[in-house]
């Protein structure tokens, strides 16, 4: 989830590495990236794993954990609602996901 990244950004990530039930969230996801992205109200960055295990859908903003307090406040509050969201639409695919198929 939350976690600051290269670039000086602050990364709200959803999914990450390692599973055959990732990768398989990850793509009924990007199936459905226009109503996620509308639902979520930004663009996310969508990497799928090529030759490796990991896939990442996530949306950044500018910041680093040295920032000043007020700084990380409005960072904390940016990313609280989205962290909601992302569970709310990602949720239910990972429901839908069987390993076995």
């Amino acid at each position: 989830m939350p976690q600051f990244g290269r670039m000086r950004k602050l990364q709200l990530r959803r999914l990450g590495s390692f599973g055959l039930a990732k990768r398989r969230i990850f793509h009924l996801g990007l199936e459905n990236k226009s109503p996620i992205e509308e639902r979520i109200g930004k663009e996310l960055i969508w990497e799928p794993s090529h030759g490796s295990r990991a896939c990442h859908v996530y949306v950044a903003v500018g910041g680093t954990i040295d920032d000043n307090e007020q700084k990380l406040a409005g960072l904390a509050e940016w990313a609280a609602p989205l962290v909601v969201k992302f569970r709310e639409l990602f949720g239910p695919l990972a429901k839908n996901i069987h390993v076995g198929e």
